[in-house]
């Protein structure tokens, strides 16, 4: 069995709103804050990483709607 880090097999909108969310949220304060194995994005670099994949990783209309509260 592939495994596509979602649970269920779920995608797009059949994917809770609140974890789409909490997925973008989680992705900037991870990339926003220091970890031992990769260096500390800005907060400029961090929003522009996650626009870069907003419909890859992020659902595209929530990653506008997180990048405006962002800025």
């Amino acid at each position: 069995m592939e495994r596509t880090g979602v649970p269920l097999g779920l995608q797009g909108v059949e994917i809770p709103l609140e974890c789409r969310i909490f997925s973008i949220v989680n992705a900037f304060i991870s990339m926003t804050s220091e970890r031992s194995h990769r260096k500390v994005l800005s907060h400029e670099e961090a929003v522009k990483e996650i626009q870069h994949n907003a419909g890859v990783k992020f659902d595209p209309v929530l990653v506008s709607s997180v990048v405006q509260i962002l800025k």
